[in-house]
């Protein structure tokens, strides 16, 4: 029996799946032929030089340190920043991919989607028709009094439309 599966096994194919690779984000190695010190994705450059731009125009508000300092701020923040980008998970995504499924909520129709059209609730519209009803047998009508006839106030007991009102 053990000759047989190692039969089996010698004659087998063995398949592994890469689409796990597929899940992490698009990094750069290298930029016009420049070797970066560390591979940087799309969005940890984009917050390394748009810090460090923003920290460049407001110098004036921050930069009260001296010189050493002044620069350690300037360019470790940025570095920190990307850093930081680098192992942050919202819902368990990279940060570009949850903003870009935002952005897709965001911008979705609201009722969903029919054959790749909005859908659109029809308008509602009124019914037209007629009909009769009827008072269930052994019921007596009472006659309805005139509003020209009948006060608006109640009048007595002995009063008939009044006297329904009294009951109810």
């Amino acid at each position: 029996m053990a000759q047989t599966q190692l039969h089996d096994l010698e004659n087998s194919i063995f398949c592994r799946s890469y689409t796990h690779a597929r899940t992490y984000p698009w990094v750069l190695g290298k930029i016009h032929g420049y070797t970066l010190p560390t591979q940087l994705t799309p969005a940890q450059l984009g917050v390394l030089f748009g810090s460090f731009l923003v920290l460049l125009w407001s110098r004036g508000i921050w930069a009260h340190l001296g010189g050493l300092p002044n620069l350690l701020v300037q360019i470790g923040v940025p570095m920190g920043l990307a850093w930081a980008l680098r192992h942050l998970r919202l819902e368990g995504r990279p940060p570009m991919r949850t903003v870009f499924g935002y952005t897709t909520y965001l911008f979705f129709p609201r009722y969903g989607q029919v054959l790749g059209r909005a859908h659109r609730e029809p308008p509602a519209r009124s019914a037209r028709g007629r009909a009769l009803v009827l008072p269930a047998r052994g019921v007596r009508r009472l006659p309805v009094p005139s509003p020209s006839r009948h006060p608006s106030a109640p009048c007595s007991d002995a009063c008939q439309h009044c006297a329904i009102t009294h009951v109810a």
